[in-house]
């Protein structure tokens, strides 16, 4: 048997109300997101087979300890035999809220057989994993794999298909009961970021804006659609099907939403999005996030005390000056540096008879920005998630994908 495909979803519970103008409340209902592991197997002889199938008549309120293959972790020094197990800093995460652990190690060099040991957990210091029992076995840490066993239910409807009648696909998916044991690994490593991974944040943005947190991560451009953005209005149509109808304003505002997707191509950057999800719970937190789209092309470059900038659409003011938020820009430059601007109003300006459009910014700038030097302007967008729900896809327990959905609102 092997795993095929790996998905692992978190979720909370959020209610939401909006005010007929557009201001939300969000009440967060669950503390902690709810975790569902699934797994795909494919058996190619029946023996195999049959136990993928029994797996589906298991009893639904039983709970059984499920390895998190996702959540491998290595030594980080060889293994002499003992009750302490020294671990790579940066896969403890995958040990918050677990008691209990699996050791595959194999050795083709040496053709060892290799050893399958389940071991209960005594308590986590630092990145030390204290075992309950003597574990009397040498481990290489370049070949020894360390697996959380969490315990699951398995979720219902469960489905298999047959190939022919010996072999079966099958899609397992288990849900974290919660259990937290008398004991945990430190609280850094769940809840602190650890940004230190090549070419992340290459453009400097504050890691918060404002008290809210800023999304770093940028699209993949997995595909050549792998950002979308939907334009939403606050109205009502009122319409009698069979004659007049009209548009009732609530407000002025029209909300982005923008769907991206992320390649997270190495464990912190996964551990990161993690911590990301249960900072803001879901949709409860609002936070900033560029639109990482060329929403203004620069006609002048952008001087050192100047409140206004130059752009060649000249009427972006018919589309954006009734709107009536108070939106940001956050400008790229090709030297990898970021800057955040307000603006206060949208207008436009003739200069040489040529029709230009012009922002008016909240502030002055306080550096020149020369034209050339300018990769993108983009609109910096207070969001929050539009889901309470975040699926990862692993491709490989150091490599995977997310697809987030972040939907603009009017938070004060």
């Amino acid at each position: 048997m092997s795993e095929t495909k790996i998905q692992v979803t978190y979720s909370y519970l959020t209610d939401v109300w909006q005010s007929y103008g557009g201001q939300e409340q969000r009440r967060c209902l669950r503390s902690v997101p709810r975790r569902t592991i699934s797994y795909e197997y494919t058996s190619m002889n029946s023996s195999e087979a049959q136990w993928l199938r029994a797996q589906l008549r298991k009893k639904q309120n039983n709970f059984e300890f499920i390895p998190m293959w996702h959540d491998v972790a290595y030594l980080s020094e060889d293994f002499l035999g003992g009750k302490s197990m020294y671990i790579d800093p940066e896969y403890m995460i995958g040990f918050h809220n677990c008691d209990a652990i699996e050791i595959f190690a194999h050795d083709d060099v040496m053709h060892h057989e290799g050893i399958n040991i389940t071991k209960k957990v005594k308590k986590y210091e630092n990145n030390i994993i204290h075992l309950k029992t003597v574990l009397d076995k040498n481990l290489n840490k370049k070949n020894t794999w360390i697996l959380p066993l969490i315990r699951c239910s398995v979720q219902t409807p469960l489905s298999s298909s047959y190939i022919y009648s010996n072999g079966t696909n099958i899609k397992m998916v288990y849900e974290d009961i919660g259990y937290k044991p008398p004991f945990d690994i430190n609280s850094q490593y769940y809840e602190q970021y650890n940004y230190l991974v090549d070419g992340f944040n290459r453009y400097n943005l504050p890691p918060s804006y404002n008290g809210r947190q800023v999304f770093l991560n940028t699209p993949q451009w997995l595909d050549d659609d792998s950002l979308t953005l939907k334009v939403s209005k606050n109205v009502n149509k009122l319409d009698n099907d069979t004659g007049i109808f009209k548009y009732d304003l609530k407000n002025t505002n029209s909300y982005d939403t923008h769907e991206i997707t992320v390649l997270l191509r190495n464990k912190r950057m996964i551990n990161n999005i993690i911590k990301f999800f249960t900072k803001v719970k879901g949709q409860f937190k609002s936070f900033y996030c560029p639109s990482w789209a060329n929403d203004f092309n620069l006609a002048q470059s952008i001087k050192k005390g100047s409140n206004y900038i130059y752009t060649d659409l000249s009427e972006t003011y018919r589309y954006y000056m009734e709107n009536g938020r108070n939106k940001k820009i956050v400008v790229f430059t090709n030297d990898w540096k970021s800057y955040i601007f307000d603006i206060s109003a949208y207008t436009y300006e003739k200069i040489d008879d040529k029709k230009y459009g012009k922002l008016l910014l909240g502030s002055s700038s306080s550096v020149n920005i020369p034209v050339k030097n300018v990769r993108m302007v983009s609109f910096f967008n207070l969001v929050r998630l539009d889901s309470d729900e975040m699926q990862i896809n692993y491709e490989s327990n150091i490599a995977a994908t997310v697809q987030l959905s972040m939907k603009e609102v009017d938070d004060a």
